[in-house]
């Protein structure tokens, strides 16, 4: 798609994210086609039952690190869960921020609160200058749909 067609963002079409865990590197991730990688941050966004832990990704590693009350994940003000870099959006963070969020048009919304969290974290860290309109020269990105439409974005090495 022309929004996310950009020199620092491969595409792994046809592949789904089989498994997660988190280390001091960041989180590994590993496709369905075995390629591995670490990467900075995830944005999950999906569904409407709340269930984390029928997440293949997420069942696969995470989810014995995630903070999870009444079936919901526990979300920071910045829609970050407890694991550092994992972000969940959409019904998932309903009960932190109300039930607009199940809905698709309040998308827009939560990525601008993701992005301007993530660009902070990448200016206090140094990893990026505070005038850098660009976070994507960093290191790898996942963006999704749904566990069963997960597009894993890695800048090309």
């Amino acid at each position: 798609a022309a929004r996310i067609d950009h020199p620092s963002i491969s595409l792994h079409p046809h592949t789904n994210v089989k498994g997660t865990n988190s280390g001091d590197a960041g989180i590994e991730v590993t496709l369905d086609n075995g390629d591995t990688f670490v990467v900075d941050y995830v944005v999950f966004a999906t569904g409407y039952r709340v269930d984390l832990s029928r997440v293949p990704f997420l069942a696969n590693g995470l989810l014995p690190d995630l903070a999870i009350r009444e079936s919901f994940p526990e979300l920071g003000i910045d829609f970050q869960t407890n694991v550092p870099g994992l972000y969940i959006t959409s019904m998932p963070a309903a009960r932190d921020f109300g039930s607009f969020l199940g809905f698709t048009v309040s998308v827009r919304a939560q990525a601008q609160v993701i992005g301007e969290a993530i660009r902070r974290q990448l200016i206090e860290s140094g990893a990026m200058a505070a005038y850098s309109p660009n976070p994507l020269s960093r290191r790898h990105w996942l963006v999704g749909a749904g566990p069963s439409r997960i597009q894993a974005g890695s800048p090309p090495v």
